[in-house]
């Protein structure tokens, strides 16, 4: 799979984590949306949930750093500008 690049983050925006078309016949796939963009999606929704669990603060430190591992292992999927867009999105300053 290719990277998470900022075209596929606009589709996401436009569209949604949610990919209502897979299990509901009655919505239509978008243009310019596959079964790959689908995998990004839920690619970015991971990363993007992670984040937000670490910026509530109702998390013990042993699960932030669980996410946070799994936002590093995630990472190498995004180009560095949707990366920093998710992070600065939540005014994280993780390297």
């Amino acid at each position: 799979m290719k990277k998470v690049d900022i075209n596929i983050y606009q589709l996401f925006l436009q569209h949604g984590s949610e990919c209502l078309w897979i299990n509901d016949s009655r919505v239509s796939r978008p243009n310019c949306t596959t079964e790959e963009t689908d995998k990004m999606f839920d690619l970015i929704e991971a990363v993007d949930h992670r984040f937000e669990m670490i910026c509530t603060g109702s998390y013990s430190e042993q699960m932030v750093t669980n996410y946070l591992k799994e936002i590093e292992e995630l990472k190498s999927m995004f180009t560095s500008d949707v990366f920093e867009i998710l992070n600065n999105k939540y005014n994280l300053n993780e390297d």
